[in-house]
């Protein structure tokens, strides 16, 4: 189960709420932009249909780096790789050199408890807990 998934249950359970009392729709937003929309099935009674939106805006890497002790260099190199950017691209772009993007990409790593960029990436944009 996704860390969140008790938070979208309690606020499918409050939005339901707000259809029993007479609303036609109801939506809310979850932490990290989620948005969630619940609505009745017409004709079925009491059943409903749930809408979640997973596209986020790009978070906050000085949230990030505070959340997770990273240094400034460290949350500039996590945002290259979230955007997708490989080792050289990181480089060049920050002008360090490839080796030392590898070290921060380690340190990262080790602060967030990932040793996989994609667990890496995953964690720190909340999908994993894990």
């Amino acid at each position: 189960m996704p860390p969140w998934s008790d938070e979208i249950a309690a606020l499918v359970c409050a939005l339901i709420e707000r259809l029993d009392d007479g609303d036609s729709s109801a939506s809310g937003t979850l932490a990290e932009g989620r948005h969630v929309r619940v609505f009745p099935l017409l004709g079925l009674g009491a059943f409903y249909a749930v809408s979640i939106e997973f596209e986020r805006s790009e978070p906050s890497f000085a949230a990030l780096a505070t959340k997770f002790g990273l240094t400034l260099r460290e949350s500039d190199v996590l945002r290259h790789l979230v955007n997708g950017c490989t080792n050289p691209e990181i480089a060049r772009a920050l002008d360090i050199r490839e080796t030392t993007v590898i070290s921060h990409v380690h340190n990262i790593g080790l602060k967030v408890g990932a040793t996989k960029r994609s667990t890496i990436i995953a964690r720190v944009l909340g999908f994993s807990n894990q």
